[in-house]
């Protein structure tokens, strides 16, 4: 029995809650829900002994900025970055524990291609401002392990939701050179080098086939490699609309 997952994202909320570190590392999210859209977290939690896995690929073309706007950023002290396109790949496996807790893992690979930065820097009274080729950049990422509880759900109503708890490791690359040899900011790295809390919320509600899933998800920054802290993030969403077909 195969099901075909058919998401239709309707909306999407990202905040971080500390100043801008102009970084991209992404918030992190759980592992394969049961029968529900990938591109969220739903409510739902895999049968017991049942194991799932997924991969999930991320492209995104950027607008980025040219030299002229890195530097025009950099004179105001905005230290921005900016790239071709970021690749992100993430593998996840699930195991249903209980009938009601599943426990989930995620391992992401992300790529940063032609990687430019715009540095503000004083040599005595004299600024300047450039805008600095750092290269690609790639590697594994930090790796989430997420464990969902679903505390209340109704078969006969098509309800359910879930708390969520877990940890991001610090398993990504954080050593990753330019391409002068200088090695990155954190921020640029695939990896933060912090072990980050997670909690969270899901709620799913379901029409026959036919779902309605979102989430919350909230990671608390820890200080991480080259003490970098990249700031508390809060992800609220994507509400998503999925339709489930057994084929």
């Amino acid at each position: 029995m195969i099901r075909a997952i058919l998401p239709t994202a309707t909306g999407l909320l990202f905040i971080a809650t500390s100043s801008p570190a102009w970084a991209d590392h992404p918030v992190v999210g759980g592992g394969v829900s049961h029968g529900s859209p990938i591109v969220t977290i739903a409510a739902d939690t895999l049968p017991q002994g049942v194991l799932a896995g997924g991969i999930q690929v991320s492209y995104v073309d950027p607008d980025s900025y040219s030299d002229e706007e890195l530097i025009a950023l950099a004179s105001q002290h905005v230290h921005a970055h900016t790239t071709d396109y970021n690749l992100l790949t993430t593998a996840s496996l699930s195991y249903g524990v209980t009938g009601h807790f599943t426990l989930s893992a995620s391992l992401p690979y992300m790529r940063r291609d032609n990687l430019r930065a715009g540095e503000h820097s004083h040599s005595g009274d004299t600024a300047t401002n450039t805008a600095e080729e750092l290269g690609s950049v790639a590697g594994i990422g930090d790796a989430s392990i997420i464990g969902q509880f679903q505390f209340a759900h109704s078969h006969e109503q098509g309800w359910g939701m879930a708390l969520i708890g877990g940890l991001k490791l610090p398993t990504g690359a954080t050593h990753r050179v330019s391409s002068d040899g200088e090695r990155l900011e954190t921020e640029h790295q695939p990896g933060t080098g912090s072990w980050d809390p997670l909690v969270g919320f899901a709620a799913s509600k379901r029409w026959g086939p036919v779902s309605l899933d979102g989430n919350a998800l909230y990671q608390f920054s820890t200080k991480g490699a080259q003490d970098t802290e990249l700031g508390d993030r809060l992800s609220l969403g994507p509400i998503t609309l999925g339709c489930t077909q057994m084929l």
